[in-house]
């Protein structure tokens, strides 16, 4: 689950070098729940 989230985050990151910090807690809860 962990690693899904890094793997998930890093190609966000990737992709969005200034991702806003809303759309990533949006992302930890959606993987969350």
């Amino acid at each position: 689950m962990l690693e899904e989230l890094k793997t998930l985050l890093s190609s966000l990151v990737s992709h969005h070098p200034k991702p806003s910090p809303e759309k990533l807690t949006k992302l930890v809860y959606t993987s969350h729940h």
